[in-house]
């Protein structure tokens, strides 16, 4: 049984949220970066009502690390216990639900009984992130392909020379998983990468405010390269190759007008 825990009053007064498993309210500045915090409500640690402080530390060059600790509802917010360093959030809720009382899975928007389900709307946001960057920055048609084709995701074409290609995409939050396939029937696999924070220095109107961006590392494979290096099992190993980071060029060549035409 999955005991749920709401969502308190916030660290920070703030009308946007920064949406990554737990949506994080707006940063406050830090040495070199920001933090991103959430206190959830509405948990036990040994017998009494305690809060859940859930936190993500965006430092420049470095990756996103996340903690979470327990504190005591007295006013000051004292820290009963804290989990490690981590940079997989996932590993970091896990330590809470072991620590509090009755084992809860929900923190904020994340059930950890629900993982497929998560899985599965971040797959759709990483298709949909994919076509959105492709229209947005090459210029191209896409469209989302039916479920009933289990080979390829989404649908791209030039509006001048009238080629497509299938792309595949696939979302990891592990970035040095392998993938698995079932069908080659793409003509090319796009790897996205859970997100990581970039703190940017902000300015529009003269004011000056570190803000955490969200940015993906994204991997574009030929079928060609992913065929010959893919196992009998369906299995490939860690394709994140420096000859595939964000090369969208093997689709614009593709798409391109052969010079026989």
């Amino acid at each position: 049984m999955c005991f749920a825990g709401s969502v308190g009053h916030t660290l920070l007064q703030a009308l946007a949220a920064y949406g990554e498993y737990v949506r994080f309210i707006k940063a406050i500045e830090d040495e070199g970066g920001t933090i991103s915090s959430r206190e959830l409500e509405g948990y036990f640690y040994q017998g009494k009502e305690v809060d859940v402080w859930i936190e993500r530390f965006s430092l420049k060059g470095k990756k996103d690390n996340y903690i979470a600790s327990i504190r005591a509802k007295d006013g000051n917010y004292t820290e009963l216990a804290d989990s490690r360093f981590s940079t997989d959030l996932h590993k970091v809720l896990l330590w809470a639900r072991k620590e509090l009382d009755f084992n809860p899975c929900v923190f904020g928007e994340v059930d950890l009984s629900q993982a497929k389900a998560e899985a599965a709307i971040r797959g759709e946001g990483a298709e949909l992130y994919i076509a959105g960057y492709i229209m947005l920055e090459l210029g191209y048609i896409v469209s989302v392909a039916s479920p009933n084709m289990p080979g390829y995701d989404l649908i791209v074409v030039d509006p001048q020379t009238q080629k497509s290609c299938r792309l595949q995409v696939k979302y990891r939050s592990n970035n040095t998983a392998s993938l698995k396939f079932s069908s080659l029937d793409f003509d090319f696999l796009i790897l996205v990468d859970k997100p990581y924070h970039e703190v940017k220095d902000i300015s529009p109107d003269g004011g000056s405010s570190l803000r955490p961006i969200a940015k993906f590392d994204v991997w574009v494979l030929s079928r060609e390269w992913v065929a010959t290096r893919r196992k009998a099992n369906g299995h490939l190993s860690n394709p994140r190759y420096l000859q595939h980071y964000h090369d969208w060029s093997k689709i614009v060549d593709f798409l391109s007008v052969d010079s026989s035409d």
